[in-house]
């Protein structure tokens, strides 16, 4: 999905990471990330949305829950992370890493929440009245008033298997009376997901269903007494996004992928964010015309189309051959024959957490001093470094 713009953009990026393979530096399904382009990505987002008003909450899922590049994000400026679930949220709380909203995918569990309220986060995301009376008890037993940010859903919107929750615009009533009762929580923010998507046809920003409800929904909390201080739009929170969040009225985002380049927008457009994450494989063996290399960090969204190929004798790209949905990426494939232990770079959509890769950061390609300086699992465990 990215390989073309990535050669494009950040040559040196694979350079680095072909040599670092053939040196014996890096194994296969290893995603290498450019910390310099990361970090120049973020700061570019960063003074844009603080140019528009808008807060930014930093989202490092896609990026294996990386507590190194979390507190980087924090030196430039980014005040805290958004954590997409509890194990997310346990990874940052152990490297002192802010966390301002928590609970947006994914809920915080019962015997959990005692040790995240302790911990101290600006926003807890709720889907249902059972959770904000647990909030609210554990906040009075802990004498402190925590913030919720509550999520809205409507007939129309555009939900996601997995990711179904939140309040219908018509339980809007009965939960504003509950929240009144409760003298230990206080609702002043809301959000909807997806906000935003990318229309790859049109080249352009589309606006889902789902911020109409959000709308309607604020419209309809105010009415019933409560100013929506905050209006919470993640996806697509890139250098494009940011101008329609704006014109939306949004107060806050949550960039992901724009930190690495790798939004949809980056697959068709060069003048936004750069390219800064590679996928790194080698040739396994070949069976009847086919080639195979090591895998490992499949996501089923991730758009994956080409492969480069390079050893001694060859630097090629060759289109990659669709993955069944069935199976366990052990291995993937490409036509035609190619080397024991050649070199396969990709570049496609991620969702590291999800996978059993590892991950290389490396700092200086910018400067032509490019260095290792840390691999860490899936989970944002560093497993060694240079």
């Amino acid at each position: 999905m990215f390989l073309h713009q990535t050669l494009k953009l950040n040559q040196p990026l694979v350079d680095f990471s072909i040599k670092a393979h053939k040196n014996g530096k890096l194994l296969p399904d290893t995603f290498v990330i450019d910390l310099d382009s990361l970090l120049d990505n973020a700061k570019k987002i960063l003074e844009k949305a603080s140019s528009y008003n808008i807060e930014l909450y930093f989202m490092l899922k896609q990026l294996g829950r990386n507590p190194y590049i979390a507190q980087k994000l924090i030196d430039i400026g980014y005040k805290s992370a958004v954590v997409v679930d509890f194990r997310e949220a346990l990874v940052m709380m152990k490297s002192n890493i802010p966390i301002g909203n928590i609970g947006h995918l994914v809920q915080v569990p019962k015997h959990l929440l005692e040790e995240v309220l302790a911990y101290g986060v600006e926003y807890v995301t709720v889907f249902s009245l059972d959770i904000i009376h647990e909030i609210n008890s554990i906040a009075g037993e802990l004498g402190i008033k925590q913030k919720l940010m509550i999520r809205v859903v409507g007939p129309d919107d555009n939900l996601y298997p997995g990711q179904i929750g939140g309040f219908k615009l018509e339980e809007l009533s009965k939960v504003a009376q509950v929240i009144k009762g409760l003298p230990h929580v206080e609702l002043d923010a809301i959000t909807a997901f997806p906000s935003l998507l990318f229309d790859n046809d049109k080249g352009e920003i589309k606006i889902n269903e789902n911020v109409h409800t959000m709308m309607a929904a604020d419209k309809k909390l105010n009415e019933l007494g409560f100013n929506m201080n905050q209006r919470n739009m993640p996806s697509v929170t890139s250098l494009l996004g940011l101008e329609t969040l704006r014109d939306l009225g949004a107060t806050q985002g949550e960039p992901g992928h724009a930190l690495t380049g790798t939004t949809p927008v980056n697959a068709r457009y060069s003048e936004y964010e750069i390219p800064a994450l590679i996928y790194l494989s080698e040739i396994s063996h070949s069976y009847e015309g086919k080639s195979y290399f090591y895998g490992g960090g499949l996501y089923r969204r991730g758009h994956m189309e080409n492969v480069l190929l390079s050893n001694e004798n060859l630097q090629e790209i060759k289109k990659f051959n669709s993955f069944p949905n069935d199976s366990i990426d052990y291995y993937f494939d490409i036509d035609g024959h190619y080397d024991y232990g050649t070199s396969v770079v990709m570049a496609f959509r991620t969702q590291i957490f999800v996978t059993r890769s590892q991950i290389a950061l490396v700092e200086g390609l910018k400067n032509n001093k490019p260095r290792i300086i840390g691999i860490y699992d899936s989970q944002g465990n560093l497993v060694g470094d240079d």
